[in-house]
């Protein structure tokens, strides 16, 4: 006996998904997500990163150009008339000296006591400059109130590094402290070492414009 082949309507034929195509796909689409919420966070942290180096490299350049502005112009002034000393004074972590301020629509800026320092500020370091009016005659402390500012934060290291005036005994060597108050280096080093993606900076090395003693 041959029985009726059976006929299947339309709606027999177009029948929905399996629970295995549903897990595929399932398995699909949480991949995509995994794979876009990857390539989210490496955006991210790039940015992070560049936005961290350019804040730094911001610093660098702001902190360098003040600091060789400042050295640049650094006068010879004998503390007083009966002493040679000079108003300088240097060693790795403190740098003191007298210099003309920034000069303002051309006129002749008064001299100022600068010093630059680095200390430890809220578990890191920074890089102060402490100014304030130079006047002839004033002791070592000074009655004018100090100003400050931060030129770089965040500083795992730094130093100042002072050059001596050649001799004829050798080549001049770089040293950590100045020891010599009636004469001024012929240079003066900064060093700066951070946190983040630079290590260290380049070291900024600034010709001092006068080198002889007190007369």
């Amino acid at each position: 006996m041959i029985l009726p082949r059976q006929h299947r309507t339309p709606m027999q034929s177009s029948r929905g998904f399996t629970l295995m195509e549903m897990m595929i796909a399932m398995l699909l689409v949480g991949m995509a997500l995994t794979i876009a919420f990857a390539a989210l966070r490496f955006a991210s942290r790039s940015w992070e990163r560049t936005d961290t180096l350019v804040s730094g490299l911001d610093q660098w350049r702001v902190a360098t150009s003040v600091v060789r502005r400042q050295l640049s112009q650094m006068q010879a002034i004998r503390a007083d008339e009966s002493s040679r000393k000079l108003l300088f004074f240097g060693s790795p972590e403190q740098l003191e000296f007298i210099a003309p301020a920034p000069a303002q629509g051309g006129r002749l800026a008064a001299l100022y006591r600068y010093r630059l320092r680095f200390v430890n500020e809220e578990g890191e370091k920074v890089l102060r400059l402490d100014y304030r009016p130079y006047f002839p005659g004033e002791d070592s402390a000074g009655t004018a109130e100090v100003a400050t500012s931060v030129l770089v934060s965040g500083l795992l290291e730094g130093r100042f590094d002072y050059m001596a005036p050649p001799q004829s005994s050798g080549e001049p060597q770089w040293q950590g402290a100045w020891n010599t108050p009636e004469r001024l280096p012929t240079m003066v080093r900064m060093e700066l070492q951070v946190q983040g993606p630079i290590a260290s900076w380049p070291p900024l090395v600034v010709m001092l414009p006068v080198t002889g003693g007190a007369k």
